[in-house]
């Protein structure tokens, strides 16, 4: 079975202070990040912030493999340090 998916909201801060908002997926196989969320985005609770990525295409190509990964395996995801069955993320995943 391959390695766990897992998604945390972060703050990312330039080298001249300016913050922008965002997510890193990662596996251990690959990892993926987005920096173009706002920062009441990136409050979202754990559901929320998934189907928003999801439904607004926030995603590159590598964070899509992760998430068709999970898809495919009906794997849990971890979200913010929190683990999701796959019961509970597959209807958002189904819109992948």
């Amino acid at each position: 079975m391959g390695s766990i998916v897992s998604m945390t909201t972060t703050t990312f801060v330039n080298k001249n202070g300016e913050k922008t908002f965002g997510y890193r997926m990662y596996d251990d196989h690959d990892n993926s990040y987005n920096n173009m969320l706002t920062e009441e985005q990136c409050q979202l609770d754990d559901m929320d912030l998934l189907n928003f990525v999801v439904y607004n295409g926030h995603f590159d190509e590598r964070a899509s493999d992760m998430l068709e990964f999970v898809k495919m395996n009906e794997m849990c995801m971890i979200i913010n340090g929190e683990a999701y069955e796959w019961d509970e993320i597959k209807e958002t995943l189904s819109n992948l």
